[in-house]
């Protein structure tokens, strides 16, 4: 197909689009550029001056910007991978609430993850550090004080129940022993799932909403 002969601004317009695009496959890349000059190109034959179809495009690196999300979370959504899901979603963060939602369960999960194995670690080194401390009768009031404040802030729980890791150490009798090690395997999985999960569900929602 032959095109008019082209301006400056359209020049520097599909110039700073390709540019915009350089993340996207090359053929996808000249597959776009044609769609949208071959668009341009018919309006201006009906008629429209080749500014104001510029204008209604809008600036090039925002025009581009539709194609790079869409992109990119097409690519994370069939890839599965967590960290590439992830990387999707903060990348959209900043001008989306659906996927700020999901950054901010996703920094929950992660964190859950993390002390988890935080005190994983802590449990092989210092045993007596990490537990489940049930301080009983619960309905009677609390028995004992801290001499002490709390170095770390990975415990659940005050007075009667405490689990994680607690220094100085609780008086009252800890419960679990060795069952810490899967109980905190658990927890990390558990994360581990919502993170999956809040990912998964994030970018698809992002994804239908383009459709």
């Amino acid at each position: 197909m032959t095109y008019p002969v082209q301006n400056t601004q359209e020049t520097e317009w599909f110039k700073t689009l390709e540019a915009a695009l350089k993340d996207l496959p090359l053929d996808d890349r000249r597959e776009i550029v044609r769609e949208v000059r071959e668009h341009l190109h018919e309006r201006v034959r009906q008629g429209q001056n080749i500014e104001d179809v510029l204008g209604a495009f809008g600036p090039a690196v925002g025009y581009a910007s539709g194609f790079v999300d869409e992109y990119m979370l097409t690519r994370a959504r069939d890839s599965g991978r967590t960290l590439t899901m992830l990387s999707a979603v903060m990348g959209l963060a900043r001008g989306s609430l659906t996927a700020c939602i999901g950054l901010l369960f996703a920094c929950i999960f992660s964190i859950l993850i993390a002390s988890s194995l935080t005190c994983f670690t802590i449990k092989a080194i210092h045993p007596d550090r990490v537990g489940l401390w049930v301080d009983l009768p619960l309905n009677t009031p609390h028995r004992y004080i801290h001499s002490a404040p709390e170095r770390l802030p990975l415990r659940l729980g005050r007075d009667h129940i405490q689990f994680g890791y607690a220094n100085p150490i609780p008086e009252s009798e800890e419960v679990l022993g060795a069952g810490m090690y899967p109980s905190l395997l658990a927890l990390a999985l558990l994360g581990y799932l919502g993170l999956r999960w809040t990912l998964w569900r994030t970018v698809t929602s992002l994804l239908r909403r383009r459709a």
